[in-house]
């Protein structure tokens, strides 16, 4: 590989490094703000049972006032229709909380597997991150790899003095045939 191929690649990983980290920094922030809705909608959430409750004890107490009481029938028919009301709505909006609470915990889920699959790509806990040297050993290891065929054998040569060229018999440590030892 050129030093301009090399670099050119190397600015291109980091450039997409950098993207990445950028876009899980996002994603952090979404979940920091999606967790921060989460708690406020648990105030909210026991706020509303608070308020269902007290609505419930009203209805209660206006439903045996009805029994007891014939003449305030008509204002009472209607303040209980109207708590009755104001409960649903309570209730609309505790439907509408839980909704968006389990939109959160998705959300959750989704930034989770996103940062796995993240993890994953880098290799666990960053170590695909190589630094100059590691990774140009890398590059001359792959390149090594390429030009050494599986045939190669030792071979011993004498090189003489007018230029020419003897090949030598490979010694081996073997005894010579009929020796004993």
């Amino acid at each position: 590989m050129k030093v301009t191929e090399y670099e050119t690649f190397v600015g291109k990983v980091a450039q997409e490094l950098a993207a990445k980290d950028e876009k899980i920094s996002e994603l952090n922030g979404e979940l920091q703000t999606a967790q921060n809705k989460n708690q406020d909608y648990d105030s909210q959430i026991k706020g509303l049972n608070s308020q269902m409750a007290d609505k419930d004890r009203a209805i209660d107490d206006i439903g045996r006032r009805l029994e007891s009481a014939e003449e305030d029938r008509d204002h009472l028919l209607q303040e209980r229709n109207k708590l009755i009301a104001e409960k649903a709505e309570l209730e609309k909006q505790f439907q509408d909380i839980l909704v968006l609470r389990q939109k959160v915990q998705q959300l959750q889920v989704e930034l989770m597997a996103s940062k796995k699959l993240e993890w994953l790509r880098r290799g666990f806990y960053g170590s695909a991150r190589k630094k100059g040297g590691s990774r140009l050993m890398g590059m001359s290891k792959r390149n090594d790899r390429k030009t050494v065929s599986p045939t190669n054998a030792d071979l011993n040569v004498e090189v003489r003095r007018d230029g020419t060229v003897k090949i030598v018999p490979i010694e081996t440590n073997s005894p010579p045939s009929g020796a004993t030892p």
